[in-house]
Order: structure tokens, then sequence, then C-alpha cells
């Protein structure tokens, strides 16, 4: 995939100013390869290698100080490659409405190959109880973490529309 994207880079940590001057601009160009290995191997439903290929390159920092300083890991882009595994368990009684069951997801990716040498690891747990016909009780419990040298567009993070919904995805 190609993307032209104009982002936001606050910095890092919940104590990072919003002071207006948080945009950047930049061409993205990743390639990610998932391949399933029969479970009956293993002991989870599914389980995979991942290839996962990243190309950035900073096209304008515009006035973020915080990118325009060159301590930033990845503030002038560059390329990584990186392999990893990820199991699966899945007990949910329906993929996009379930009202029973448990999915858990656990994954992790090294990136030994260059310009940034990290790891990742990634934990996802949710849980689907039916206390009566219309009403359901979901909860989600979720890990991300990660090691080494890691770029800033790399780092965990929350908000957009999949975690933590109403902030601004990488605010925090």
């Amino acid at each position: 995939s190609f993307g032209y994207f104009v982002d936001k880079f606050f910095g890092i940590g919940p104590n990072s100013p919003d002071d207006g001057d948080e945009n950047y601009t930049s061409n993205v160009y990743t390639a990610t390869l998932f391949t399933r290995i029969p479970s009956y191997w293993f002991a989870s439903d599914m389980t995979g290698l991942i290839f996962d290929f990243n190309y950035t390159e900073m096209v304008d920092k515009e006035t973020n100080p915080l990118l325009k300083d060159s301590t930033t890991i990845g503030s002038n882009g560059g390329r990584f490659f990186g392999l990893g595994l990820e199991a699966v368990w899945d007990s949910r009684d329906n993929l996009f409405f379930p009202c029973k069951g448990k999915y858990a997801s656990l994954k992790f990716l090294s990136y030994p190959i260059g310009n940034f040498n990290f790891y990742s690891m990634e934990l996802d747990i949710r849980n689907y109880s039916s206390f009566s016909k219309d009403h359901i009780l979901a909860g989600q419990a979720y890990l991300e973490a990660t090691g080494g040298n890691i770029p800033f567009y790399k780092l965990p993070a929350l908000g957009g529309q999949n975690k933590m919904r109403g902030y601004y995805y990488g605010r925090y």
C-alpha cells in the first residue's frame, strides 16, 4: 500500500504539549503478508507468520519542532523489515455482532533489518456475555509494548476509531 499522510506528532508521554505545531507530511510505503498455519499444529485456533515492510519518507516537517530536531528517532524517515508470529483464539458466536464468547490475540514482531532495530508485542483479549435478549456486556483488555530503536511513527498509540474513540490517534 501507499499513503500520502498529513499527520500529527505531539511528542512522547501524557504531558506532551498541544500547541498547534504538531503537523507533518509523509509518504508511506508498506507491505504486510500474513500466512496461516493449520491449527492442529498449535494450541491456538489460528497461528500465522507475519512479514512486514515499511518505508517512510518525510515530505514536510512543517513547523513541528520535535521533528526538526534530528534526535527524535524516525524524524528523517527510514525503512525496516520485520518478521513475527500471531496466535488467535476465537470462540465468539458472531464475528461482527458477538453476543457471547471470547477472543484473544497475541502478536510478536521483530524488526532486525533496516534503519531501526526494534520489536513489538500486542495482546488483545475480549469477552462477550449476554445477560438478556437485547443486552450484551463486553469487555476488552489491550496491551501494546515496544522496545529498541523505535521510530516515533511506530510507537504504541491510543485514539482513532478502534481504541479510545474521541481522541485523535496518536495523541496519547
